[in-house]
């Protein structure tokens, strides 16, 4: 996932950025995980079905990377929902695009 920062906000505080993980896939090893973001967060949580990432602020025209490594545990079609960035303090919000992934068994 690539955040980029609104061109028509100067500064945003205080930002979460959401991204779930597919049916049938895991966090491939959690200390790898964490050291491979791009994002300079304040705070992060991984969940059993997503992880979240805190920043406390974004100025106009920066943009961030954020590397997700998961494992395949279960063969099959799976819908991916969007990553969620929104403001905690303020009304903001942006989504990115759902896609299919398909996990072939052996």
């Amino acid at each position: 996932v690539e955040a980029r920062m609104p061109q028509k906000l100067s500064r945003l505080d205080y930002t979460v950025l959401e991204t779930p993980f597919a049916a049938g896939c895991a966090p491939f090893d959690t200390e790898a995980f964490l050291n491979a973001w791009w994002w300079d967060y304040a705070y992060e949580e991984i969940r059993d079905d997503r992880s979240l990432a805190f920043r406390q602020y974004w100025y106009k025209g920066e943009s961030y990377r954020y590397t997700l490594l998961v494992r395949a545990e279960m063969p099959g079609e799976y819908t991916i929902l969007p990553a969620h960035l929104w403001g905690m303090y303020a009304p903001y919000q942006a989504h990115s695009n759902g896609f299919k992934l398909r996990i072939l068994g052996n």
